[in-house]
């Protein structure tokens, strides 16, 4: 398999990771227990192909939405974190040790719904830069997108003391060395 259809392949499988948080968001605020989702959106699949992958790609189009992605991508973020906090509010001291927890007011369960409308309106918004890219990066030849990449650059030799070629003295980092 090519570096370009690898990258894509985990493109894809970030992307149906990110349709699959919305769903689980959306089971939390309708009150069926789901398993703890990441607070720190570089934790979820999406984010971390986002910010591990994604973020190598150097050519400027790719670069563009690549930034967008990481702005919509945070603002989802921002209004689950919203939503976690409603849902998920600190219990007291003996709540907590009867495991007892508050449960969200009708009022709080609207505004929940509030926040995760506004989050499948960005994530909507994602989903179509996303596509935007996938477009991009498919039409791209494969020379092309190699290309794209940021090479890696050899560990940096640390500096060697410079000698004068007409005194015989040496110098490093502009200090005189006997």
């Amino acid at each position: 398999m090519s570096a370009k259809a690898l990258f894509i392949q985990h493109f894809r499988h970030a992307r149906t990771k990110h349709l699959q948080w919305i769903n689980q968001v959306k089971l939390m605020i309708s009150g069926i227990e789901q398993p703890e989702l990441p607070l720190n959106q570089a934790q979820s699949a999406f984010g971390a192909w986002l910010f591990d992958e994604a973020l190598m790609l150097t050519s400027s189009a790719a670069r563009r939405m690549i930034d967008e992605l990481i702005a919509l991508h945070t603002e989802c973020y921002d209004h689950y974190i919203r939503i976690y906090h409603i849902l998920h509010k600190e219990a007291g001291l003996l709540q907590g040790i009867f495991g007892i927890g508050k449960k969200a007011s009708s009022y709080e369960l609207q505004l929940a719904q509030r926040y995760y409308e506004t989050l499948i309106e960005r994530s909507d918004q994602m989903l179509s830069r996303t596509r935007q890219l996938e477009s991009y990066l498919l039409a791209l030849a494969e020379s092309e997108y190699e290309s794209m990449f940021i090479e890696s650059t050899p560990a940096a030799q640390p500096p060697q003391p410079q000698r004068s070629a007409t005194t015989g003295v040496s110098y490093y980092r502009g200090q005189r060395i006997e």
